[in-house]
């Protein structure tokens, strides 16, 4: 199967190139001032002139000439407007026998100033370009009453979002989403669609956001990602504006969500929260504030979820900025699993089952800040810090079967963990500018603190039969008590000088020393009795170990920035020691390791529209201390995993090339993404199984480990029909080693999956996708062929919404996996479907009843199939059944 996934890749990548090189011109033009100045990077907006649909759009070149590609048969309405200049418009109609159009010479006149504000508002510009930034009219995109700006954001030409809430933006993944130019909490953008609504949205607009570095010195270093900042409505800076919504259902199934909000020009502050037994764990995940009440589903076992947050920004002046974010979430989680095993050990072939009840009870709090300070036009502070304090109480009870052909074990296990953990971190970066441009020095200090204790109790009771008797012939009978604390101090510093070489240019040397301080200590108490034998006990033992990392990192960089072209290279030399001893014995273990990290960045602007990049880097990766200790730890009597203080440090290459395209003509867009991951010395798991099947894990180095990838994607739309294709793929490919019960064996791992979908582009009554996943997983050992696995999943997905009578929505989505047979394993298919209807009402339709039903065919199930090392596992277990629920919804609007 994987080789199909393969070839439907390629596939995709020659309709790619395919679709690069086809580009015919329909219409030109050149936009001109009244003194026949042409203007650089105007907008030029193609609407269908029936409903104004944007059906092109694009920007003038540096001499305002531009060329709109691909225009069929119609009648449309021509946009052009520049800043500070009246919109012009034309209404175009194209025949069919026409190839080619010239406009001429298309002259703005100056802004009128005088316009009254109700002619202002009548000239709606849809799409405009400003500078490096392109700004979408959020009126001219009309969305539903109570939609939230993941829906306003799919009408966007231009802009795509998947199932999971990804975006892209002219064929590149939007990292971060903005709020009147701010973080709204945190780095997630998915907070922010998913939660704030569309109406109060004015303007969207896609750009390149640059690094810090790079905005202060003002010389771009080849480090951006693709952001949107949400730019509010005016009137949405006085008073509260959010949502909030309620919702109660069978089997006491409950929900709430609420997005309360209040922005100033200098103050923004918003509060989120949540309540739920419907598996909704997050706010980046949930549909928050949506029209239709339905729970996630697909978590394991059942999940009730308290959680909220406040986003807090604010400028004391144009010098000084605050920003910072707080959450807490209460997760309590029940899991009933049922796990077959089939093990394979040299010729004999094992049976284990295992039958679990596990409950968890997690709280968390976490803290995020950033303050910035600028003392003058040369000189700026940065301060970051993040904080979180977690608690977690976990209780599982187990029974686990083995049966080979002779004889049986059967084990009753109860283990218990309490989990508390606190970390802190804080990041000082402070930024001098000298007066010749592009000179600069960076002094940085980063300092992390974190400790955690995990307290564990197990008690097991093992019965060993003969065959199919049901008495026992011997019984093992274990209590334990552990109680693990680790902590860890890290302090890294730098410092960094740039001159400017040439116009473009500049030469960078850096220097970066840390040090890294771990320890962990294991309380160990215990009580062993085999069969009528008195028990073995075994005191309270400390087992303490430490670990210390020191590493001084030199090194110099080159950076070139022309015409577009962003090329920077550079190299580091890693000197590192590693040194770690048990507190109580005199033997001390101390590794020193050399390494060059060089690295190397190249963006290439092939068109307006596409970009090519090549990157290389290497890096040093240290084992975790939990790695290195050498006591034994374990969770059952099947399974003990013992330290290894003897570990080396993993050193880590990375290449890959990446294509993007995208065509503002046709709205069809391409990315491509190939590399490769090589890390020598990689820790793996050494594993070593008894007769009795008792697995003892050891971490080693293996020599080595190569991973090849390749990400390809490509849509674009069917105009003959209205809808739009969707296709996306990857796979890869990792050769390792696997260790099991002696020498390394060989392993060649593929990894792939393809997905196709399609959906229908004007979306005023109808919203309908429809798509195949298509997963595999197969694994081939080079001495152990009886270990080789090969794992399918298919899944047909569609969402339909259906709007009517201007304020009712019906909405539906359904799922169908399927789980191929597999050799002895039979085939699985798990459909789920759910639905809603919501009807919206009151002023402005402020409110939404809405009414939903969680698989309706009350056959949702949670299964997976996977391998591991020696053995395949097929686990099941409990999900959330079939519930109604009925939602009450409520927007705020101005409250004072």
């Amino acid at each position: 199967m994987k080789f199909i996934i393969c070839a439907l890749i390629v596939l995709l990548i020659s309709g790619g190139v395919a679709m690069a090189q086809n580009s015919p011109v329909f219409i030109k033009g050149k936009v001109v001032d009244s003194l026949d100045q042409g203007l650089p990077f105007s907008s030029i907006v193609l609407l269908e002139a029936r409903d104004s649909t944007v059906y092109q759009f694009t920007s003038s070149d540096a001499l305002g000439n531009f060329l709109l590609k691909k225009v069929h048969s119609g009648k449309y309405l021509l946009q052009v407007s520049y800043v500070g200049y009246q919109l012009f418009k034309k209404l175009l109609s194209i025949s069919g026998n026409t190839t080619s159009l010239e406009l001429g010479r298309i002259t703005l006149a100056p802004e009128a100033r005088y316009l009254s504000e109700v002619t202002v508002e009548e000239e709606r510009i849809p799409i405009q370009f400003k500078a490096d930034t392109l700004e979408y009219d959020a009126l001219a995109f009309k969305t539903r009453p109570n939609a939230v700006v993941e829906d306003l954001l799919k009408k966007l030409p231009g802009v795509e979002v998947d199932r999971d809430g990804k975006i892209m933006a002219q064929g590149e993944e939007v990292r971060k989403v903005l709020v009147n130019g701010k973080e709204f909490f945190g780095d997630d953008p998915k907070i922010a669609t998913k939660n704030l609504e569309a109406e109060a949205v004015d303007k969207v607009q896609v750009f390149d956001k640059k690094s810090d570095i790079a905005v202060f010195t003002g010389m771009d270093d080849g480090n951006q990602q693709r952001a949107i900042n949400l730019k509010l409505k005016k009137n949405r800076n006085q008073g509260f504006f959010g949502k909030i919504l309620g919702g109660y259902g069978t089997d006491n199934r409950h929900r709430g969500q609420m997005n309360i909000r209040s922005f100033t020009d200098e103050t923004q502050l918003s509060a989120i929260g949540m309540s739920n037994n419907i598996n909704e764990r997050g706010f980046s995940t949930m549909r928050a504030l949506q029209n239709q009440a339905l729970g996630a589903g697909i978590q394991n076992g059942l999940v009730a979820t308290h959680a909220g947050g406040i986003n807090f920004n604010h400028e004391f002046s144009k010098q000084s900025d605050w920003r910072s974010s707080y959450f807490y979430t209460n997760v309590n989680q029940a899991v009933n699993r049922d796990v077959f095993q089939n093990s394979i050990l040299e010729e004999d072939i094992y049976t284990l089952s295992n039958q679990s009840r596990e409950t968890t009870k997690n709280h968390a709090h976490n803290l995020n800040f950033r303050y910035e300070h600028e003392f003058n036009a040369t000189n700026i502070l940065l301060w970051n810090g993040r904080g979180r304090i977690t608690d977690e109480r976990n209780t599982n009870l187990s029974g686990i079967n083995i049966l080979d052909d002779t004889e049986r074990q059967q084990s009753d296990n109860r283990y218990g963990t309490n989990f508390d953990d606190l970390s802190v971190d804080s990041d000082l970066l402070f930024r001098h500018r000298f007066r010749k441009k592009g000179r600069f020095m960076v002094a940085d200090l980063s300092i992390h603190y974190s400790e955690n204790e995990i307290v564990s109790r197990l008690e097991s009771e093992t019965n060993l039969l003969a065959g199919m008797e049901t008495e026992p012939w011997q019984t093992t009978l274990l209590w334990q008590l552990q109680d693990r604390g680790k902590d860890r101090k890290e302090i890294t510093a730098g410092f960094s000088y740039a001159e400017p070489v040439g116009k473009n240019s500049h030469f960078e040397i850096r220097y970066q020393r840390g040090t890294r301080q771990r320890a962990i200590n294991q309380l160990l108490e215990e009580s062993l009795r085999v069969g009528e034998a008195p028990p073995d006990e075994t005191g309270l033992l400390d087992n303490a170990f430490e670990s210390n990392y020191d590493y001084h990192q030199p090194g110099f960089s080159f950076k070139l920035f022309k015409n577009g072209l962003s090329f920077s290279t550079g190299l580091s030399t890693h000197l590192s020691e590693l040194s770690s001893q048990e507190p109580f014995l005199a033997e001390h273990n101390v590794q020193k390791f050399e390494y060059l990290l060089p690295q190397l960045n190249l963006r290439y602007p092939v068109s307006r529209s596409s970009q090519l990049s090549l990157r290389y880097d290497a890096n040093v990766i240290e084992p975790p201390v939990g790695f290195m200790q050498p006591v034994t730890y374990n969770t059952n009597q099947f399974t003990r995993v013992i330290g290894n203080p003897s570990l080396k440090v993993e050193y880590q290459q990375n290449a890959n090339i990446n294509f993007r395209s995208f065509s503002a003509f046709s709205f069809t867009s391409f990315f491509a993404n190939m590399g490769l991951t090589r890390t020598n010395d990689k820790i793996v798991r050494s594993v070593r199984i008894d007769p009795q099947l008792v697995r003892s894990v050891q971490w080693i180095n293996a020599s080595h480990e190569t991973t090849y990838f390749l990400n390809a994607g490509f849509s674009t739309p069917i105009r003959s029909v209205g809808a739009k294709i969707n296709i996306k793929g990857s796979v890869s490919n990792t050769h390792s080693f696997a260790f099991i019960n002696g020498p390394s064996d060989k392993v060649n791992h593929w990894n792939s999956s393809f997905d196709l979908s399609i959906e229908n582009r004007k979306k005023e009554y109808l919203d309908l996708l429809v798509g195949v996943r298509l997963n595999n997983n197969s694994s081939s050992y080079a001495n152990n062929s009886s270990l080789d696995y090969d794992f399918m999943r298919q899944t047909y997905y569609t969402d339909i919404s259906i709007y009517f009578l201007d304020t009712w929505e019906l909405y539906s989505t359904m799922n169908l996996m399927i789980f191929p047979e597999s050799g002895a394993l039979v085939e699985e298919r798990i459909p789920l479907w759910t639905a809603s209807i919501s009807k919206s009402f009151l002023k402005n339709n402020r409110g939404q009843l809405s009414l939903a039903v969680f698989d309706i065919l009350g056959v949702n199930k949670n299964f997976s199939r996977t391998s591991r090392l020696n053995f395949v596992e097929t686990a099941r277990t409990n999900a959330l059944g079939r519930y109604f629920m009925l939602s009450l919804a409520y927007r705020l609007h101005g409250l004072k």
